[in-house]
């Protein structure tokens, strides 16, 4: 991942590994959702969350 991080949720989703939210080393809430792609075996921050998630679950539907 890019951002280290804690306390997030992750899923799959069209082949691909997608992390939200979480807390980073200082506990400060981390807002990026970053999505990683085993083809290319990368790491990528897609976007934000508009509020702040930690300790939550994450499905994909």
């Amino acid at each position: 991942m890019n951002m280290e991080r804690r306390s997030f949720a992750a899923c799959v989703a069209q082949n691909k590994i997608y992390v939200v939210g979480g807390l980073d080393s200082n506990n400060e809430v981390v807002k990026s959702v970053e999505c990683y792609d085993p083809q290319t075996n990368k790491w990528s921050i897609v976007c934000e969350t508009e509020v702040e998630l930690f300790n939550h679950s994450l499905v994909a539907v």
